[in-house]
């Protein structure tokens, strides 16, 4: 049988997608933020157009917080996809691959060391973050990836034998040698014991073909040597020897793109959101920037955006459900956020259609790539001035038969023996499931610069909402596909505006 496979690329230039069998649906359960600083909540009863923190009439009222009672894991499991979990322990499997004679034992040594801190290493032993130490910070504490970095797997083969028809194979034969050569079964890495690895990365010791054309002099050896994450659907789920269902590969040259020769794993932490079902946020065809690239899965900078961090269980926004105004603390460090959804029905998950903002700050895991200066890795830049973000959301869930058939949308994950759910939209129409033109996300910009007809730069200072801005519907109707509504054909009930901006936060005002 023809193998299916599903490849998000570093690069973006490679996309399929299938889904085949049932699979058991699990459902994330998150504890609740915990802080010593409680966001101040009120209700504001003008009806105004010109406001100010002293010219608001405000009584107590206390705005919902939403749990993520379905999540991208949710999602992964109904079509076949295994995403890693992001909640809890992760125990994490590297496999380094050997192939081709032409590194010396020292520096596959020296790799070694540099895999290991890459992956799990304290953030001082790096340029940066580890995977471990960014995503432990990025989730608040909720995720916990550690893991082994295997002795190098020897495959036999040369730089022109490996590709995309074989590699599932070297990727299957790299682990049953570490199974054999450890005497494990690896059930280890299956923590949900659903038979298979809950992810395994691969690195091999050539560099990516960039870097390999670059040096050679124009030697294109393809771009099987590049990084991306790949889903092996075709494997059947064994309980007593787990193998590979979700898996990503990258060359060791991704460890030193950065900073020289200190470990760099921007690439590895993008890669590992991937595992975890997260998009791409720019556009494959490279013709437009949706969501403004300045973003850990946009250009693999910075931490990640308050709808990833949603999706993934890791934040409980704020639910906006009537006038009032709400002191949010930078995101962060806090990992506050409001949602605010249209004036139709909305399902309280993170896939469905809304606006979701978050205060901005260049600090803690943002610092790095914005006020330390731009990104070695891509020249690109954060935002080096606090303010915040309002990203329009449509991550709406489709439910379809196991051949993709029958699309339709769907409120919440369906999993039966005919039928799956993938979330619908993708800031590449390529890959959208429904509705090509519409995006998953898309970054609104204040100045509006950046609207859905031109979206072909990256966002910059201007486009963060400050003190005294004012977003409504009907201003920036050139950002949204329908020209003033949501996607969904809905509107908005709600002028949102900000006052009070300093390091320890900013007022959302909602009238």
């Amino acid at each position: 049988m023809k193998k299916l496979s599903v490849l998000m690329l570093f690069s973006g230039m490679f996309f399929m997608a299938a889904c085949n069998g049932q699979q058991p649906q699990i459902s994330s359960q998150i504890p609740s933020i915990s802080s010593s600083e409680e966001s101040s909540i009120t209700s504001e009863e003008s009806s105004s157009s010109e406001i100010s923190s002293s010219s608001i009439s405000s009584i107590p009222f206390t705005w919902q917080k939403l749990e993520s009672y379905q999540t991208y894991h949710d999602v992964g499991y109904s079509n076949g996809m295994r995403y890693l979990q992001a909640i809890g322990d992760v125990n994490l499997l590297v496999i380094p691959i050997h192939i081709d004679d032409q590194y010396s034992a020292d520096m596959n040594e020296q790799v070694h060391e540099g895999i290991e801190k890459g992956f799990f290493g304290e953030a001082d032993e790096t340029g940066w973050e580890s995977v471990s130490s960014y995503y432990s910070k990025s989730s608040y504490g909720r995720l916990d990836i550690q893991g082994t970095v295997a002795p190098w797997y020897d495959s036999g083969l040369s730089i022109s034998e490996v590709n995309k028809s074989n590699i599932e194979d070297l990727t299957l034969a790299a682990l049953e040698d570490y199974k054999e050569k450890n005497n494990t079964d690896c059930s280890e890495f299956d923590l949900d014991g659903d038979g298979f690895l809950d992810a395994v990365w691969f690195i091999y010791d050539i560099p990516d073909y960039y870097t390999y054309y670059y040096y050679s002099q124009g030697t294109n050896i393809g771009d099987t040597y590049w990084a991306f994450t790949s889903w092996q659907l075709d494997n059947e789920a064994d309980v007593d020897s787990p193998t590979i269902c979700s898996y990503a590969w990258a060359s060791y040259t991704f460890l030193y793109e950065g900073y020289g020769r200190n470990v760099d794993a921007h690439t590895l932490i993008h890669e590992t959101g991937h595992l975890m079902g997260l998009d791409d946020y720019y556009d494959y065809s490279g013709s437009s920037s949706p969501a403004g690239a300045l973003d850990m899965m946009d250009n693999n900078i910075c931490d990640h955006n308050a709808f990833s961090k949603f999706a993934l269980g890791w934040v409980e926004p704020y639910l906006v459900d009537q006038k009032g105004e709400l002191r949010i603390r930078p995101f962060e460090s806090s990992g506050d956020c409001v949602v605010i959804p249209t004036d139709g029905t909305y399902n309280e998950s993170a896939f469905d259609e809304y606006l979701i903002l978050e205060y901005y700050t260049p600090t803690g895991l943002n610092k790095k790539d914005s006020v330390d200066g731009p990104y070695p890795g891509n020249g690109l830049q954060g935002f080096t001035e606090s303010g915040v973000k309002i990203y329009h959301v449509d991550s709406r869930l489709i439910s379809a038969t196991r051949q993709l058939l029958q699309i339709q949308y769907t409120p919440t994950v369906v999993d039966t023996p005919t039928r799956c759910t993938y979330v619908s939209h993708s800031n590449t129409e390529s890959r959208t499931y429904h509705e090509k033109e519409w995006r998953l996300l898309q970054l609104m910009d204040c100045a509006k610069k950046r609207d859905f007809t031109a979206m072909n730069k990256a966002a910059d200072n201007t486009s963060l909402f400050y003190e005294n801005d004012y977003f409504t519907l009907d201003a920036y109707e050139n950002c949204f596909h329908n020209d003033g509504y949501f996607n969904n054909g809905d509107g908005l009930d709600y002028d949102i505006s900000f006052v009070d901006m300093d390091e320890t936060g900013v007022t959302v005002v909602i009238e």
